[in-house]
């Protein structure tokens, strides 16, 4: 789980459009500007019913985020959809990684 300061608050949301935006098999990321790292993680009820699904969504981006490393001055915005759980978490660490190393 990455520590709260590297997580974006309601009141920090970015309300500008993304430098960049990738979509994989497992979700969407957007990139935004900003002045350090941060990861938010936005997990619909209409993609999984459960809170149960949801936070375990949250934790594995999380993870997957924090296991890749890079840390560039920019906000990170994760979408996960349907086909989350059916992609590995070793290839979401690679989209994630290979996204920033692209974009930053």
């Amino acid at each position: 789980m990455l520590p709260k300061q590297k997580r974006i608050r309601k009141e920090d949301f970015p309300q500008k459009k993304p430098l960049a935006r990738g979509a994989f098999s497992w979700g969407t990321v957007s990139l935004f500007s900003g002045e350090s790292f941060a990861v938010a993680v936005i997990v619909s009820k209409k993609v999984f019913k459960t809170a149960v699904m949801r936070n375990k969504a949250r934790r594995r981006v999380y993870m997957a985020v924090k296991k890749v490393g890079a840390e560039p001055d920019a906000r990170l915005l994760v979408y996960p959809n349907r086909g989350f759980f059916d992609t590995s978490f070793r290839s979401m660490q690679e989209d994630i990684r290979t996204f920033l190393s692209k974009n930053t």
